[in-house]
């Protein structure tokens, strides 16, 4: 459990450092509970909920997503940089432009990724729910990868 907590920590501090570096403001004081987050769909099988900041404006976002069981995620880039960490269940990850479950990583609770800008990913939440932090500076966004 310590382990995870400092992963997690290190996974919101290397965005805000970079934030503060470029000149970004600095990330507000919040402390939120889970059971206080408004969860939205994103999508078939997907839930998200803002923790802090707002994806499509630029500066610092956390953002939670939920995936129900099975929900398979084709392949996609975002324009930014981000870290991903796994809080519960575990996610299938991969790289790619096509979607190859022989590419999954098992990405189990306090597990973490990176997304970097334009690179090309895809996901499976193959045997449970699961709930992934997404961390970033935007300004953000999603399209698909190229075939």
């Amino acid at each position: 459990m310590h382990h995870s907590l400092v992963r997690l920590a290190v996974v919101i501090a290397f965005p805000v450092a970079l934030a503060a570096q470029a000149g970004a403001p600095v990330v507000p004081r919040v402390q939120i509970q889970p059971d206080a987050l408004t969860w939205n769909p994103g999508g078939p099988g997907i839930q998200t909920a803002a923790v802090l900041g707002n994806p499509t404006q630029a500066g610092i976002y956390v953002t939670r997503l939920r995936f129900a069981k099975g929900t398979r995620i084709a392949p996609h880039m975002h324009p930014d940089e981000r870290v991903a960490v796994v809080l519960s269940g575990s996610m299938y990850f991969g790289y790619g432009n096509t979607f190859d479950e022989a590419a999954l990583a098992h990405m189990t609770p306090g597990s973490t990724w990176t997304e970097p800008p334009n690179t090309a990913h895809f996901a499976l939440a193959k045997d449970e729910d699961v709930i992934i932090q997404v961390v970033g500076i935007g300004p953000s966004g999603s399209k698909p990868a190229p075939k």
